[in-house]
């Protein structure tokens, strides 16, 4: 992508959601092995619809996208479009980001989400989805973010979901173990494993669906 004109365009601004996290290094080579993504795509008969969840500058996603191919059917970025100054939003930037990429990720666009919100998420799902996968790399590391993560998840119906984390403080994983529980509640098998440091990846398979499931509260659109 794209990231000596975003710097060069940016370079005081908040860049929270314009790093490029290692734990998205170690995600990348995990999901991209045969018995992960490309051995799903095989079993569902078809390309994946994949969405990557707090995609910032879009790395994850864009490096999926290219490296499977025909495996993937849409890979969509999203980003909530959190103000960085300048009037700049971090959605601006990804979508900079995945039309520098067009040629070699030819799959991918982004859109907007905020999690929780009932209206983004009913745009999603109603102009990208449905989804066979999330995916997303350092988003289990502000405690007042873990509900909405899970009710998004949920909202939209994903039944795979791989999210790769570096566990902050070290040995800490109250967010982790929070949001994980959220899951289970609503029907789906965690696991972990480890994808080389600094990375875990936390992958979650939906196995109770309809009203054996936890609902998901989603809060109405501002």
């Amino acid at each position: 992508a794209s990231f000596a004109l975003q710097h060069r365009v940016l370079p005081h601004l908040d860049e929270t959601g314009l790093r490029l996290w290692p734990c998205s290094l170690r995600m990348i080579e995990r999901l991209i092995q045969p018995a992960i993504l490309p051995r799903m795509a095989e079993e569902a008969g078809r390309p994946l619809r994949v969405l990557e969840l707090g995609a910032g500058t879009g790395l994850l996603g864009l490096a999926v996208s290219n490296a499977l191919g025909s495996h993937v059917g849409a890979m969509v970025l999203s980003d909530p479009a959190m103000p960085i100054g300048g009037g700049w939003t971090t959605l601006e930037v990804l979508r900079g980001n995945v039309s520098a990429n067009a040629i070699m990720a030819p799959t991918a666009v982004a859109g907007k989400l905020l999690w929780g919100d009932s209206g983004d998420i009913a745009t999603m799902r109603e102009s990208f989805g449905p989804f066979d996968v999330v995916i997303g790399s350092e988003l289990l590391y502000r405690e007042d973010s873990v509900v909405a993560l899970a009710q998004t998840v949920q909202a939209l119906g994903v039944p795979a979901v791989f999210l790769a984390q570096q566990t902050r403080p070290a040995g800490d994983m109250v967010i982790e173990d929070q949001f994980i529980g959220l899951m289970e509640q609503a029907g789906y098998n965690a696991s972990r494993v480890s994808a080389g440091d600094p990375a875990l990846v936390h992958e979650f398979r939906r196995t109770v669906t309809g009203e054996s499931a936890t609902a998901p509260a989603i809060m109405a659109a501002a």
